[in-house]
Order: C-alpha cells, then sequence, then structure tokens
C-alpha cells in the first residue's frame, strides 16, 4: 500500500512539471520560436574600400559591403584613438581603429560564429543584435614622416620638422634650439592664448610659414583702435583686394587664408612683436599675421618684430598697431618679394619702421597704413643715416596716410638724414617719397626711373638728375 501511494505522489509532481512547462511554452510568442529556425546565418561580414590612414590626409568616412543579408553597402566610418572618436587629418604616429555600423536584412542573422573582415583583415563583432551588427579593425601606426598637428596651448618646437594647424587653435609656438621648421596654417587661424608673443623664433632657429588652403576665409572688423579683430561672424564685409580707403572703425574685412591673430603683447621692456617675435630667420610664403597689438614699453612691431632675417613672399600683414612699426618693426634685414602690408597703425612707422637697417621691397604693395606724430604712414625710414631701402620689380608703396590730430596728409616713404633709396634696374613700380625740398631721395641709377616716383607733397615734384638721381624740387610758378 505504502508503494501504491509513493508511485500516486510522484505521477501528480510529474502532471504539475509539465503543466507548468506547457504554460512557459504558451507564453512564448510563436515568431520568436521560429525566427531563429528560420534565419539564415550570415558565413562571414566583408567590408571593403576603406583607406588605411595616411599622415596629414583625410581620414577616409565611407566604405564598401556587398555581403548578401547586409542591407548597408555604403557604411559610414567611425575612427577612434582609444575611446576618442577622430575627424579631419590623420596624425603621425597614431594608431587609428575603423568601426562600421551595418544593418540586417530581415531573414538573415550575423552570430558569434560568424567571420568578420575589413578590407581582407580579421575584424572584431563589438555589438550585435537582430537588426544591426558593428565591427572594428585597428589599422597600423600611422608614419612619422607627415606634419605634427599644432594643438591648443604652448608648442615649444626645438627639433626640426613640419608641422599643420588641423583647426582652429588658442595657443602660441616658441621655435628654439636652431630648429629648421614649417608650419601650415591650412585655413587656420592661430589666436594668442597669453601676453607673449603668438609666435618667438629665437636665434639660430628658422620658421616658414606657409598656407595649403588659401581659398578658406575669415572675417575681421575693424575697432576703435584701428586693430582688426576676428570675427567670423560679422555680417557682410569688403574683401581685402576690393579695400579702396584706409579702413575705420566697425568695417568688416574679408581675408583668405589662415592668420596668426589676436597677440596682445604686454610684456617686456619694450612688448616687441606681438604677432611675431623674430631673432632667426623666418620665411612668410602665404597666411597672415592680422590684429595684433604691441603696447608695453616703447611697444615696437605690432606684427612682426623682425631681430634677425625676414622674408616675405606673400600672405597679408594687417590690422596691427603699436607704438613704432604697426606692421613691422626692422632693426636687422626684411626682404619683401610679395603678399601685403595693409591697414597697420603705429605712432612711427605704420606699415613698416625701418631703423639701423636693411629693407628691399622688390614685390608686393604697401598700402593704406597709417602713422601718427611720428609719421611715415607706409614706412619710415629716417635714423641713422646707415639705414638702407631698396626698391624694384613691381613693388608698388601708395596710399599711406600720415593722420595726427588736424594732420591727414599722404606718407608713403619718409626719409630724413641723407638717407636714400636704391633703385634695382628696371623697376616698375610706384612709390611715393616724402621728404623736404631739394632732397636727393635715390642714390644714381642705370636710368631715368622718374616716372615710378611721386611726391606726397604736391608742392614738390621728382626731378631726374644729370647722374639719373631723383631729386625733390620745388614747383617754380610764373605769375606773368
Amino acid at each position: 500500500m505504502k508503494d501504491n501511494i509513493l508511485k500516486g505522489l510522484i505521477r501528480r509532481r510529474l502532471l504539475r512539471v509539465l503543466l507548468t512547462l506547457s504554460m512557459v511554452v504558451a507564453l512564448i510568442p510563436m515568431n520568436t520560436m521560429t525566427a531563429y529556425a528560420a534565419d539564415t546565418t550570415i558565413p562571414i561580414v566583408e567590408v571593403s574600400g576603406i583607406d588605411a590612414p595616411v599622415t596629414g590626409e583625410a581620414l577616409d568616412t565611407e566604405g564598401v559591403c556587398t555581403t548578401t543579408g547586409i542591407s548597408t553597402t555604403t557604411p559610414s566610418v567611425i575612427w577612434k584613438v582609444g575611446d576618442d572618436e577622430k575627424t579631419g587629418t590623420a596624425e603621425a604616429s597614431t594608431t587609428y581603429t575603423a568601426y562600421v555600423t551595418l544593418g540586417i536584412e530581415s531573414g538573415y542573422r550575423v552570430s558569434a560564429a560568424s567571420g568578420t573582415s575589413i578590407n581582407g583583415n580579421a575584424a572584431t563583432i563589438t555589438e550585435r543584435n537582430t537588426n544591426y551588427v558593428i565591427i572594428s579593425y585597428t589599422f597600423p601606426e600611422t608614419e612619422t614622416s607627415g606634419p605634427k598637428v599644432i594643438t591648443s596651448g604652448t608648442t615649444t618646437i626645438n627639433t626640426s620638422g613640419d608641422y599643420i594647424l588641423n583647426n582652429d587653435v588658442s595657443g602660441h609656438i616658441v621655435v628654439t634650439n636652431n630648429a629648421v621648421a614649417s608650419i601650415d596654417l591650412n585655413g587656420h587661424v592661430l589666436t594668442s592664448d597669453s601676453s607673449s608673443s603668438v609666435v618667438t623664433v629665437n636665434s639660430g632657429s628658422q620658421l616658414t610659414i606657409n598656407d595649403s588652403n588659401p581659398t578658406a576665409e575669415h572675417k575681421y572688423v575693424v575697432g576703435s583702435d584701428s586693430i582688426w579683430r576676428l570675427n567670423d561672424t560679422a555680417e557682410g564685409g569688403t574683401s581685402l583686394g576690393d579695400i579702396e580707403s584706409i579702413p575705420v572703425a566697425d568695417d568688416v574685412i574679408i581675408i583668405p587664408g589662415g592668420a596668426i591673430t589676436g597677440g596682445d603683447k604686454t610684456t617686456g621692456s619694450h612688448g616687441e612683436g606681438a604677432g611675431i617675435y623674430n631673432a632667426g630667420t623666418i620665411i612668410m610664403n602665404g597666411g597672415g599675421i592680422i590684429g595684433n597689438k604691441s603696447h608695453a614699453g616703447n611697444c615696437y612691431g605690432g606684427g612682426v618684430q623682425n631681430n634677425g632675417t625676414f622674408t616675405m613672399n606673400g600672405g597679408v600683414i594687417a590690422g596691427n598697431t603699436a607704438g613704432t612699426g604697426g606692421g613691422v618693426n626692422n632693426p636687422k634685414s626684411f626682404n619683401m618679394t610679395g603678399g601685403k602690408i595693409i591697414g597697420n597703425t603705429a605712432g612711427m612707422g605704420g606699415g613698416v619702421n625701418n631703423d639701423s637697417s636693411s629693407f628691399t621691397v622688390t614685390g608686393g604693395e604697401i598700402t593704406y597704413n597709417v602713422g601718427g606724430y611720428g609719421s611715415g604712414g607706409g614706412i619710415r625710414c629716417v635714423y641713422p643715416s646707415s639705414a638702407k631701402v631698396t626698391v624694384g620689380g613691381t613693388a608698388k608703396i601708395s596710399n599711406n596716410r600720415n593722420i595726427n590730430g588736424a594732420t591727414n596728409v599722404t606718407n608713403n616713404v619718409l626719409l630724413a638724414n641723407s638717407i636714400k633709396i636704391s633703385v634695382k634696374s628696371g623697376f616698375n613700380g610706384l612709390v611715393g617719397v616724402t621728404a623736404g625740398a631739394n632732397y636727393v631721395f635715390t642714390n644714381t641709377n642705370d636710368g631715368n626711373y622718374s616716372d615710378y616716383f611721386f611726391s606726397d607733397d604736391s608742392a614738390y615734384y621728382v626731378n631726374n638728375e644729370s647722374n639719373n638721381a631723383l631729386k625733390l624740387l620745388s614747383h617754380v610758378h610764373n605769375w606773368n
């Protein structure tokens, strides 16, 4: 009898278990029960056409997928370095991982056993569900030969090499330790983050300034203090090449290319070089030095303080201000073959102040600059007598002014103390001269160049002397 009772208990417990299982099964949707049985497993997901990162080149943003069962045929590529997402240009010595998200068609599935590849290399499934799968592949580290990227803060360049701006940057650069370097502004702006010079080139070092994206445009608004300040959201504007008078407060100027800007030099006994302080060698091929102010002590060189060798082949120096040398203060050697020096202001030497030094200009323009109490709207060259100015090629120095109180007169190249302009053979530019009556303002020339010079003061005219030197003479009026 005990056996019959035990058997009955076992039968009742089995019935309860079977009943419970039947209830659970009843709660499961039929499509879920049949989905995996009906879905076809994709054996391998293959993505191709993603360019490997190359230093200095744009990161590829799209791949190709022709795998049956995958709905995304041209998937987007997300690049990461560690956990940080990256866009733009690939940096040197950097390991990038590509992440690709792919949609899965109805009736197919990607299982844990499915293979994946990117460009024929085994990839990793980083996430998957019934609707999509994310796969990734880490590419080899980029080469070190490309330009290094300038980032915010202080960049100290103490080894030779090439550098680039991939974005607008707030910071400053110091070139030292006899480094020979180049910087590509790449259409971006380097804005000062301190009271020191935006760029400093120490003795024995060299910096070449290039701009590989000269069509990128930036806007600058002229302040009441004559400084051109970056403001890309300003409305309207006049292109730099369309300026026909000295810009005034609230004017908006549109300038192509990248720039070194926002320097506000308040340190040092002379506040030298708000934009660039150069004690070595600078070669400027493009870009701009715009909207910098030197205002400490005697405040020299709003745009550039040149205590070394400066060659300007292109680009623009504009909207800078200082006590002496608004655009460039040059006590050493400055050679200008192209570009523009425009819209700078200073008490002495609005465009260029040239003291104890050599300034040769054979191309480009120096125009619409303003000098003040010490005059020299375009170029001031008055002391000492050893200072030299040489012109040649198609150099144009005109439309500069001296504005000081009620005084507002044309003042292009101010000369004094018997300083003369040397004229290179074949010169066919245009230069205005400010000096006194009977002032011989050029050395002996190889021909008559009087047609390429004019007196800033209408009381004088340019006369070609017997030795082909040029002299300012007073107009003689015959009233009979």
